[in-house]
């Protein structure tokens, strides 16, 4: 195995670290942001439910 050769290894390892964890970074994202939305969705039910208990006519 000659120098040029491990330099080439060395690039294709780079070059699918990098694919790695750009992928690992956008699943992370997708996460975050449902998650997001899930504590919206809890909050606005929080907010419903308080508008319900302080309305006596429902």
């Amino acid at each position: 195995m000659d120098h040029k050769h491990m330099v080439y290894r060395c690039m294709d390892l780079d070059m699918a670290s990098r694919t790695l964890l750009s992928t690992f970074t956008y699943q992370l994202n997708q996460v975050v942001l449902l998650l997001s939305q899930l504590h919206n969705k809890y909050n606005m039910g929080m907010d419903h439910h308080k508008e319900l208990d302080h309305n006596p006519n429902h």
